[in-house]
């Protein structure tokens, strides 16, 4: 049974979400009341990201820079909460 999470859940525990997930948690997420998408360990990737699908912190904010931000996406300074959590989750474990 998976365990139901909402979107803002991730929006404030990234680090903590993809941790459970990574020992075999696996999430519903509920958006707007109803299930919106699910969160699932994988044991392996079947194949790396291709180069041209990782972007740097940089080409993110100039995207963020060049396309506003809907009510419903996250907000840059929620990025990079997001993103200093998933850094510091690396470097403490």
């Amino acid at each position: 049974m998976d365990t139901i999470i909402s979107v803002q859940d991730i929006r404030t525990r990234l680090g903590a979400i993809a941790k459970s997930a990574e020992t075999g948690e696996s999430f519903t997420v509920i958006r707007n009341s109803k299930p919106a998408f699910r969160i699932v360990p994988i044991e392996a990737p079947v194949y790396p990201a291709p180069a041209s699908t990782l972007v740097t912190l940089r080409e993110v904010r100039e995207r963020f820079d060049a396309d506003p931000v809907a009510s419903d996406e996250l907000t840059p300074q929620e990025l990079e909460a997001i993103i200093s959590e998933v850094h510091g989750e690396k470097n403490r474990g």
